[in-house]
């Protein structure tokens, strides 16, 4: 059997299957020789692929296979004295290039198989949560250059780096938003079941219960729907400036309404204001705006509507004020306590 007929032969053995370690190395000697450059990348990419499915390829076998190759590869031994001392010129430094080729075949295998295992290894988001406390306010602006500016007593979480396709942050109380335009990449809000949806705008989203998240437009347009059951048909609806969605987290309904953009907006200039709240709602947002727990000592006072507006005022200024509206008494027990005992509502 001639140096072509060997080659044509192993060839064929390493296609129906496959060759041993020195069978692999005749074959690449024969190839180079005798062979085309084409050969010899059809013999590597099959070489690839077969040690692409080993998952088991770490740095310290590739050594080894280095070692091996270093110690054994030579001139095979199916070669006749004869033609071995027609080919001696050929000798150590074809054998090296070989060599170099098979190992440069495992360092890339092995480089691939490893980028191939962390890619398919799910990434580790890291989030960030920003919060305030009662009494607090707080600006933040996100890695996309959106800025959130938090009411007191709310928090967002959001990833560090935002996704290629989406900035996706969570909401707890009320926050109002300016989001800078993206197409590519909209920005959404979930709160309390509701997920709003945006590519660049300005609103206010209000979620400190649990069954009731109010949406409220400044600028641009903003999609709003449940975040539930949205493989099936779910109430949703864009909203344009001036326009509020009240998102109802029982039934899943929303309402859309005009709105004036002021009462909603007002806590971001330090302005509490109040049109037509009940004065159950009013107590509990005077405890997240200053800081204190208030005690009702009965219910009288509860479903009294108040309609006020009040700016950097002491809360006992405001106190004050309300009395002139709703009929109750009052008691500062501490700087962290107020009692009240409700009487009627004033006409």
């Amino acid at each position: 059997m001639d140096y072509q007929e060997r080659k044509e032969f192993l060839k064929n053995k390493l296609n129906r299957q496959g060759c041993t370690e020195e069978e692999l190395r005749e074959l690449y000697f024969l190839i180079d020789k005798y062979g085309s450059g084409e050969e010899l990348d059809i013999l590597e990419l099959k070489i690839w692929r077969a040690k692409a499915e080993n998952k088991k390829l770490n740095e310290f076998e590739s050594d080894v296979l280095f070692n091996q190759i270093k110690r054994k590869t030579k001139v095979p031994e199916h070669a006749s004295k004869s033609n071995i001392n027609k080919h001696i010129s050929f000798g150590y430094q074809q054998v090296s290039r070989i060599a170099a080729s098979i190992l440069l075949l495992i360092t890339f295998t092995w480089v691939t198989i490893n980028y191939l295992r962390e890619k398919d290894k799910a990434p580790e988001i890291k989030y960030i949560t920003k919060s305030t406390n009662k009494g607090q306010r707080a600006s933040i602006t996100l890695n996309d250059g959106s800025v959130v500016t938090l009411n007191a007593e709310s928090s967002i979480t959001y990833p560090e780096v935002f996704a290629d396709t989406l900035r996706s942050i969570v909401l707890s109380g009320e926050a109002f938003f300016e989001v800078a335009r993206n197409p590519q990449k909209p920005f959404v809000v979930e709160s309390n079941g509701l997920l709003t949806t945006v590519l660049g705008t300005s609103f206010n989203i209000s979620s400190f219960s649990e069954k009731h998240t109010e949406v409220t437009v400044a600028t641009g347009r903003v999609k709003v729907a449940p975040k539930l059951n949205r493989k099936q048909q779910v109430e949703e609806a864009v909203l344009i400036p001036n326009q509020q969605a009240s998102f109802n987290a029982v039934d899943l309904s929303i309402i859309v309404s005009e709105v004036d953009l002021t009462p909603y907006l007002a806590w971001k200039n330090n302005a509490l204001y109040f049109d037509m709240i009940p004065f159950s709602d009013v107590v509990k947002t005077l405890e997240r705006w200053y800081n204190i727990e208030i005690v009702m000592k009965n219910n009288l006072a509860n479903n009294c509507l108040v309609r006020a507006k009040y700016k950097n005022e002491a809360l006992t200024n405001v106190l004050d004020g309300l009395k002139l509206l709703v009929n109750f008494d009052y008691k500062l027990i501490n700087d962290k306590q107020v009692i009240i005992t409700g009487r009627k509502c004033k006409n």
